[in-house]
């Protein structure tokens, strides 16, 4: 199938931009490795902090009614980790690339088949709901493993002061919106499979 390109600018950054994705795994690997001499992990406790009032005489007076505060955040950190801390530290982010040039390079595959002509067809209609999928699994395996890793820094630095394993997953925050556009992504997909019935009907009456 030949792919016919279509003129301006939009249709070639997208794709570009598709393109840049689709490396984020191999180039994460590459990086991770030329890091991998020390293993040194950290986690930033987020939700822990402490506020001072700063010297005035270097920020000035403020005015009346205000007020300036500086906050610092505890930051746990574990020099020459051991390997499988390391990894399981690395697992989030790890998934997280392969997700993202996972997507990428189906959504790079489904505009070559558009810009060939056959915007509805089944393997579009499967790189869409695998889309949908690996979004949403992504959606719930990354803040887990991030706060099963998170839990094993603080656990190594203060085992006393290690919180619960899924205490730092943000259900809310981190995996229902994502779930949200795994949803739209499906419901496109099922959008597309319409198409695609109608598309075949067409053909039988040309």
């Amino acid at each position: 199938m030949t792919e016919t390109v279509r003129g301006g600018p939009v249709p070639f950054l997208l794709r570009g931009f598709l393109r840049l994705l689709v490396l984020v795994t191999p180039l994460f690997v590459v990086f991770t490795i030329l890091s991998s001499d020390n293993r040194r992990v950290t986690w930033v406790d987020t939700q822990t902090s402490f506020s001072s009032e700063p010297s005035l005489s270097t920020l000035g007076t403020p005015r009346p009614g205000t007020q300036i505060q500086a906050e610092a955040q505890l930051r746990y950190v574990v020099e020459h980790a051991s390997v499988g801390l390391w990894l399981l530290t690395l697992l989030p982010a790890l998934l997280l690339a392969i997700a993202v040039s996972t997507v990428a390079l189906l959504l790079l595959r489904t505009m070559r088949e558009t810009y060939a002509g056959r915007p509805f067809s089944e393997q579009g209609v499967r790189r869409l709901r695998m889309v949908a999928a690996v979004v949403g699994m992504a959606a719930i395996l990354v803040p887990l493993l991030s706060s099963v890793s998170a839990h094993a820094i603080v656990a190594r630095v203060l085992p006393s002061q290690a919180p619960g394993i899924l205490a730092g997953w943000d259900i809310v925050g981190d995996t229902v919106p994502w779930l949200v556009v795994a949803l739209i992504v499906l419901a496109i997909a099922e959008a597309f499979d319409i198409g695609v019935s109608l598309a075949d009907d067409v053909d039988g009456l040309v």
